[in-house]
Order: C-alpha cells, then sequence, then structure tokens
C-alpha cells in the first residue's frame, strides 16, 4: 500500500490535530476553581478619642468575602468595642444591629463575625467618661474565595471545539495518508509498445499477428479468416500486371 499519496492532506490534517488538542487543553486547564484564600487586611488607627466619647470605621465587604471576619484591637485603656452591620445612630452603647461585641470595656479583645455576612460593616469604640482621652489601634481580617478560570459553559465548549477539531483532524489525516493519489490509475507496469522500445513505429511481429488472429477467432468465430489468407494476398499482390491485364475483357 502507497504511503502519503496526499500530502498536502496528511499535513493539514496534522495542523488541525495540533490545534485541536490545544483547544481541549485549553478548555481543561481553565475549568472554574478556587484560588487559595487571600485576606483583605483593614488597619485601624485612632488617637485622642475623648472620656464619654467614641468613634466608628466603615468597614466594606467585598462579595468574596466568605465567614469568619475578625477585628483586632488594642487600647491604651478599656473600651467598649463592636461590629454592627448598620450605621450607628451613636456611638454609645447599647449598640445595634450588633454583629459582635465585647462583654465590656477591654484594653485588648477581638470580635468575630460568623455565617452570613454583610456588604458593609462598623467597627464602634466607646471609651468611658471616666477615662482620660484614648487611643484604639487595630486590623481587620477578611477571608476572601476568588474564583479562577472561565465560566463552565465557556470552558466547555472550547473543549468541545477542539474535540470536533480532533476528529476531524484525524479522519483528513487517514485519508491523506491511505487514499490513492489517483484511484484510476493502474499498478501493473504498462508493456512497452514496439515504439516505445525503439523510438519508431515497426510492424507487430508474427507472433503478434497470430495472437491476434487467434483472439478475433475465439471472438467472432462467424468471421474466422481463413487459414491461408496472408498466403493468397501475398500471391495476388506478386501478380504480374500484364497477367492482370489479358485476363481482363475488352
Amino acid at each position: 500500500m502507497d504511503l502519503c499519496m496526499r500530502p498536502g492532506l496528511v499535513l493539514a490534517g496534522g495542523l488541525v490535530i495540533v490545534l485541536g488538542v490545544a483547544l481541549v487543553l485549553l478548555g481543561l486547564t481553565n475549568l472554574p476553581h478556587q484560588s487559595p484564600t487571600q485576606f483583605q487586611y483593614t488597619s485601624i488607627q485612632d488617637a485622642g478619642i475623648l472620656p464619654g466619647e467614641g468613634v466608628n470605621v466603615s468597614l466594606v465587604i467585598p462579595p468574596s468575602a466568605v465567614a469568619p471576619i475578625q477585628a483586632a484591637f488594642e487600647a491604651a485603656y478599656p473600651v467598649r468595642a463592636a461590629l454592627v452591620s448598620c450605621p450607628p445612630l451613636t456611638n454609645d452603647p447599647p449598640f445595634r444591629c450588633v454583629a459582635a461585641e465585647t462583654s465590656g470595656p477591654v484594653a485588648t479583645g477581638l470580635l468575630t463575625v460568623n455565617g452570613s455576612l454583610g456588604s458593609e460593616y462598623y467597627l464602634v469604640f466607646y471609651n468611658g467618661p471616666g477615662n482620660p482621652p484614648n487611643s484604639v489601634r487595630g486590623e481587620v481580617r477578611v477571608p476572601l474565595e476568588v474564583s479562577e478560570g472561565l465560566p463552565l459553559w465557556e470552558s466547555g465548549l472550547i473543549a468541545a471545539v477542539g474535540l470536533f477539531l480532533l476528529v476531524v483532524g484525524f479522519l483528513a489525516f487517514y485519508v491523506g495518508l491511505f487514499l490513492r493519489g489517483n484511484p484510476y490509475r493502474s499498478t501493473s507496469p504498462r508493456e512497452p509498445t514496439p515504439q516505445d522500445a525503439s523510438g519508431k513505429w515497426s510492424p507487430p511481429s508474427e507472433e503478434e499477428v497470430r495472437r491476434a488472429e487467434e483472439a478475433l477467432a475465439r471472438a467472432r468465430p462467424d468471421r474466422r479468416p481463413p487459414e491461408d489468407w496472408s498466403e493468397e494476398g501475398d500471391e495476388e499482390r506478386s501478380e504480374d500486371p500484364r497477367e492482370s491485364a489479358e485476363r481482363t475483357p475488352p
């Protein structure tokens, strides 16, 4: 079997196969998945909280945030602290919309919010009336889950197109590799004719004439030529023209 009878089709099939493999890998490697947890940090520092007064810090929570949210703080003197989910009307206790708060005045503390999260929180500090001017510093840590990759439908579509190209490429490669370039061309060697052998035409040999007569006799037995056909023809052609004229009536 002859191979590579159509190299152009083989090359095109190979290129389509490579493109299909690339698309399949692109779709599979970009499936949606969760990246390692990241954190958003917000620093808090407010000095000079007067006695009997309080301050609040707004915290915007991104949509990708997950619980728990933690707020760690440290004050020069004990304060009351709370994480609330609505804007505070005043910074004095009791606080409203409380998500987490300290049980009383503390110098250091950690507030934690679990469960479903809101889009915004307020960290409130209250300095008691018996304290001197106070200062607070701290940090809020918000865990984030970031989804990486393409949407599922998009990555699936890319992989499906890649599989389709793989099928088309393999078919083209197979056809180009095993299909003959000219299906009507005879594979048996052609016998040279007298003209092919010598470059000039030469009359057929006696053996070729005999084989032709036998083939004609087998094909048309009712028109089989006489056995002495060639000899009679030679005698007629060798007859003297003058004898022919004598036999011809006036």
